[in-house]
Order: structure tokens, then sequence, then C-alpha cells
């Protein structure tokens, strides 16, 4: 098996009113929507909190929150990850007025890190092979480089995506639209 290669690091740093079940339940639903989450498999929701910590230091929290997750895209040669580590620091507890609402919310400084790593050649078959394993830098090289290449700029794509829907959701500035790599439709990945 392939070691992951990262392609992509970044960075969402937040320090207004926000609602933090909501953020955490949103990321959650884009994952399982980009099928990061599965209802079977190794990438379930249980098995994607890898850790959990919460101080509280009179009133002001800290939050420390790791995810780990994964897809098998159509063609089984590849696998994506995504980690998603959430830092939340001098996090309280305070109340919103908007529209003659009130609602209750947090104030604090969320910084929310993206990695995402491509593993070529996941599922270790070239590895076992007694002949297969001498050409399989050749082959990566040489004849699946435009593969690799697809399956990166695929990987990349929707990273940014991710990083460009927690804004979204935050409200925070973006310079213009993030437009899509791809124009048309990705045909012929597999």
């Amino acid at each position: 098996m392939g070691k992951p290669e990262q392609i992509c690091k970044l960075e969402v740093v937040f320090q207004d009113p926000f609602h933090l079940k909501n953020l955490y339940k949103f990321i959650k639903f884009w994952l399982e929507d980009k099928k990061f989450i599965t209802k079977s498999g190794p990438w379930t929701e249980k098995n994607m909190e890898v850790f959990y910590s919460e101080q509280d230091r009179g009133g002001v929290k800290e939050y420390h929150i790791w995810w780990k997750t994964g897809m098998k895209p159509t063609n089984s040669y590849f696998r994506y990850y995504l980690d998603i580590n959430y830092l939340g620091l001098g996090v309280k507890n305070t109340e919103v007025i908007k529209d003659d609402k009130k609602y209750k919310l947090q104030i604090g400084e969320i910084t929310i890190k993206i990695n995402s790593y491509l593993e070529v050649e996941a599922n270790g078959s070239w590895d076992n092979h007694w002949f297969l394993k001498y050409f399989q830098k050749w082959f990566q090289k040489k004849w699946y480089r435009v593969k690799i290449e697809q399956h990166e700029d695929e990987l990349y794509e929707l990273t940014y995506k991710l990083q460009k829907a927690v804004k979204e959701y935050l409200e925070l500035r973006q310079y213009e639209g993030t437009p899509d790599l791809f124009y048309f439709p990705a045909k012929g990945m597999e």
C-alpha cells in the first residue's frame, strides 16, 4: 500500500458569535453528502471522531476535536483522506438578539484546519504480487501519472469546497466566488 501524500492544507479562523453544535452538524452533513461518512465500513460516524477534549476554565471553554475520515472513489486504486481539526479557544456562552429573537450562541475563537491526503495503490495488490511490485514505480510515473493528477485535482477541489462551505456557513467574507476547477463534469475518471 502506498503512503498517503498530502494534497492540500487549509484553515478557517473565526472570532465572532457562532453556534458550535450547528457548525459541528453542518460539517458532518457535508461529509455525509460527499460520501466521506458511510453507514458501514471504516469511515462511519462512530469511527470518525478520533479525539474530543473540552476543558472548562471558569465559564470559558477550550475545545479540541479531531476527525479522520476517508472515501473510496470509483477507482479502487485510490483512496481520499480528510483530517479536520477543531480548536476552540476562549469559548463562552452568550446571547445575541437578531430580528427580535434571542439566540443562545458561543463567542470565542474557532480554528478549523482541513488536511487532505491521497493514497495511491490503496488496496496493496501491487505490493503483494511477486512480479508486479518491481514495476509499480514505473507504472505510476509513466503510465498512470495522468490518472493520479486527476484524482489529486478532484481531492484538491473537494477540500476547497469544504472550506468554502464552512466560510459561507460562518458568513465570512470571501474574495470572489471560487469557480469550479472543472467546468464540465469530469468524465473518464474511474
